[in-house]
């Protein structure tokens, strides 16, 4: 009985540690995010802007060997709609490959192709075996 017991209770800690994850968070301002998650996880950044204001948040500089960009959309921050309101962009990522890289994001007006970044993100992400 016991021994029942304790071969249920080791498989499901096997199966915990190999349950892909999913991660959602806004990158902080002033350091990088650093985090780790097994293959098959999906991550996505939760980036704020202001609504018509031109300025969009973009990812690059990362291994697409280790992530891959999935999709990108907006949405209200919260509260009443309103003309140059609060958004957040939502850009998800697949783990798709093991190792390390680093995603930096970028929020700058597309057309200005000179200009630097209003405001950098950085997350480095760390992908594990399933």
């Amino acid at each position: 009985m016991r021994a029942g017991l304790a071969l249920i209770l080791l498989a499901s800690a096997l199966a915990a540690c190999v349950t892909p994850a999913v991660i959602r968070h806004e990158p902080p301002k002033e350091s990088v995010a650093d985090f780790s998650a097994p293959k098959g996880s999906t991550y996505t950044a939760e980036l704020p802007f202001n609504a018509g204001t031109g300025y969009a948040w973009t990812a690059s500089r990362f291994d697409e060997k280790i992530v891959k960009l999935e999709e990108q959309s907006s949405r209200r921050a919260g509260g009443e709609a309103m003309p140059g309101g609060p958004m957040i962009e939502e850009l998800r990522f697949n783990l798709v490959g093991r190792g390390e890289t680093i995603i930096v994001f970028e929020l700058k007006r597309p057309w200005e192709k000179d200009a630097p970044a209003v405001d950098t993100r950085s997350v480095k992400v760390t992908v594990t075996a399933k």
